[in-house]
């Protein structure tokens, strides 16, 4: 997934560069929300010569102020938008930018049935043909088991074509496991109803006085329905971690390719072809961030149905029966993970048209299902990409709580319809990587007092090394203890499964940043037993400033959680001597040449921790960077360990010869071993101090560690 998200910003670079360098004029603070939308008649031809009065725009019932109002229309061969129509509202004079219109095209193979597939590919390939025109730039993604770049933007018809007609017919096997399962699961369902009724018949039909020859035949019956009823339970099991597997790539693609565009002005079309998928619990917060990123990018998500006409039976009284007070045995117990409260609130989540329905309703899109005729599904949606209404208002309440504000867009017009997304969640820019739910707990979470028994500890640190343009690369290094996570175990492999996430603030409360860590972490039962800490870590550009960085790490199976909230001061450079942060380590590894890591020097990368707890036996390895003034400046530098207040060495390092790195900046990596035995135990300060004499700058860095005894050992003098 990372290198589809690379991969895909690279080829969006080349597109940003193609888009005309002149700023539109229709620029705001950063509080205006821009909406699109649909304005259709009765004979769901679009309307485009509405005036910006008779707009009227709501955010949670209460209406806003229309700021801006433009009509964005591209008809058949043009590639630019139309003028605004008189009486047009604008923040400033706006002219509309002869910008391509974006298509991308998502082939999800992980739903659609493999006879299904080519009809698909063929109404895509005859799509391209017939309805593109100068001016549209399209991408094909396909998404199977992972995620799949088939074609950057491009407007050549030919190169779409051909990758169109070389993608893979093949998905994923959950769609057919799926069907088993849930047939699986259905006759075990009419196998404990058939039996429960054969014991109520029995009961109800035989005498009390006589029923004692009988009672050993109704525990026989008892016992089966029991199994009937555990294995029904089993069988749900398996089909709700088939459709979060099947799901899991979906909504991840999704999020993607929103990312992807996230930078790009203008209005995005997303064309999905899918024969829906459901979202799980597990996959709920995954699923809304995909929404959020998706309105954020202004990405309007349409979906054709890729199982074509169906014919579907009307429900029956069965799909509730398992949850039902009719169901006969103890309705409370779990079976196989799943309680009949899992299974209730999975009952109307599991239809896969209605994820796509809402998926395409929350972006300002819409859902084609039952029709055979794909092609003109794909006609309709054109032509609905191509006009539309960019609005823009100041939302009377500016508050990012992490809500829902729900937008509500009318015409006064009499006789017209009106599409547009349903509304967004108020998130700071910053925190697009996080979900709503996200945000709010870190919020929840940081803020609440006390460790708590559903708490464990975590240690973190943060390196920061100078970057282009007098930013930082900082890097936050995580380490969990292996003993407060819980692992999981399959044949060879081990896996722990975590939910980790935070942002960076400045000072003020404003969010620049947001960060995600990973879902999961392999490794194997060995490795694991060996280990103390599971470790991750992230990278973040960020400008001179004071930070405060929340982080909350979750283990996911005992739903314990870790939360630190640490402060960050980024210096800024004035040009002068300066020294990056010094990171500590116990252990160094040769690396080949092409190796591009801020910790590498002299072909090793130390691997920085973030406990800083040693013994006398570990080795201690100091590493940092040291910024002169000029590439051919002659410095001294010399590293101290401090103890109680004194220094109890002084060790210079030499520099001279040593070869000064240019990228990013100019700079002179240096590594330091250091012997801890013989030390007393306590907390050490490490201090790096470097000069250029010829200049008269002293540059200085320092950080802090703890030294422990070893078991049985004794106190030592330094």
């Amino acid at each position: 997934m990372c290198r589809v998200v690379f991969l895909l910003s690279g080829l969006l670079c080349a597109v940003v560069l193609a888009l005309p360098q002149k700023e539109p004029a229709l620029r705001v603070d950063n509080y205006s929300i821009l909406v699109d939308v649909v304005v259709t008649d009765k004979s769901n031809k679009h309307v485009t010569d509405l005036k910006a009065e008779e707009f009227r725009i709501f955010e949670d019932g209460n209406p806003q102020e229309l700021d801006t109002c433009q009509l964005v229309s591209r008809s058949a061969g043009q590639g630019g938008g139309g003028p605004a129509p008189t009486g047009f509202v604008q923040a400033a004079p706006l002219e509309v930018p002869d910008s391509p219109r974006l298509i991308i095209l998502l082939l999800d193979y992980a739903t659609i049935e493999y006879l299904n597939q080519g009809y698909v590919r063929d109404a895509a390939v005859r799509y391209i043909r017939e309805q593109m025109v100068p001016g549209d730039l399209v991408a094909v993604f396909q998404v199977g088991m992972s995620l799949k770049f088939l074609q950057q933007f491009t407007g050549n018809k030919e190169e779409i074509i051909r990758a169109l007609e070389h993608s893979d017919l093949a998905g994923s096997v959950y769609a057919l496991d799926q069907e088993n399962l849930t047939d699986s699961a259905q006759g075990a369902q009419d196998r404990s109803v058939l039996l429960a009724s054969s014991i109520d018949s029995i009961v109800s039909n035989t005498p009390a006085e006589a029923r004692g020859p009988q009672s050993r035949y109704i525990e026989f019956l008892n016992q089966y329905m029991l199994m009937a009823q555990r294995l029904e339970a089993r069988y749900y099991a398996q089909l709700s971690f088939s459709r979060q597997q099947q799901s899991r790539p979906i909504i991840g693609a999704i999020e993607t390719i929103a990312r992807g565009v996230e930078h790009i002005p203008g209005r995005k079309t997303l064309i999905m072809f899918s024969q829906g998928f459901s979202v799980p619990m597990t996959l709920e917060r995954a699923f809304f961030r995909s929404i959020s990123v998706a309105n954020r990018s202004n990405l309007a998500v349409y979906a054709i149905d890729g199982g074509g006409l169906q014919y579907k039976q009307a429900k029956t009284e069965s799909e509730l029966y398992d949850v039902s007070a009719l169901r006969p045995g103890d309705r409370k117990l779990a079976y196989a993970g799943i309680s009949q409260f899992d299974r209730a609130r999975e009952i109307g989540t599991d239809q896969k048209d209605s994820t796509l329905r809402y998926l395409t309703t929350s972006t300002g899109g819409f859902l084609i299902r039952h029709t055979n005729d794909f092609l003109s599904a794909l006609k309709r949606i054109d032509a609905d990409a191509r006009s539309h209404y960019l609005l823009s208002y100041r939302p009377q309440e500016k508050k990012f709580d992490g809500e829902f504000r729900a937008i509500r867009v009318e015409v006064t017009r009499p006789g017209v319809q009106v599409r547009a997304r349903t509304g967004y969640w108020a998130l700071p820019p910053a925190a697009s990587l996080l979900s709503p739910d996200d945000y709010k707990r870190l919020l929840r979470e940081v803020n609440s007092a006390g460790p708590g028994d559903s708490r464990f500890r975590l240690s973190s640190h943060c390196s920061h090394f100078l970057d282009k343009d007098g930013h930082y690369e900082v890097h936050l290094l995580v380490d969990l203890p292996m003993k407060d996570l819980t692992l999981h175990e399959s044949e060879d492999r081990a896996f722990l499964e975590l939910e980790a996430f935070g942002m960076v603030q400045t000072d003020d409360g404003t969010v620049v940043a947001s960060f995600r860590g990973p879902s999961k972490i392999s490794t194997t039962a060995a490795r694991a037993a060996e280990v103390r800490n599971a470790r991750f870590g992230t990278t973040m550009h960020l400008e001179p400033g004071r930070y405060s960085i929340l982080l909350l790490v979750g283990d996911v199976a005992s739903q314990r959680t870790a939360v630190e909230q640490r402060s960050l001061y980024l210096a800024p450079p004035d040009g002068r001597l300066a020294v990056s942060s010094v990171c500590l380590a116990r252990e160094a590894f040769r690396t080949p040449p092409s190796v591009a890591s801020p910790f590498c020097t002299g072909g090793s990368e130390i691997i920085p921790l973030s406990e800083r707890r040693f013994t006398p036996q570990d080795p201690l390895i100091c590493f940092f960077r040291i910024y002169p003034r000029k590439e051919d400046s002659d410095l001294e530098c010399h590293v101290s360990l401090m103890f109680a207040g004194r220094a109890i060495s002084r060790n210079p390092i030499p520099l001279r010869g040593r070869t000064v790195e240019l990228d990013p900046v100019a700079n002179l990596p240096v590594a330091r071993y250091f012997s801890l035995e013989n030390l007393p135990p306590g907390p050490y300060i490490l201090r790096v101090e470097a000069k250029d004499p010829a200049r008269g700058e002293t540059a200085t860095a320092q950080t802090g560690f703890t030294l422990v005894a070893p078991p049985g050992g004794q106190p030592t003098e330094p």
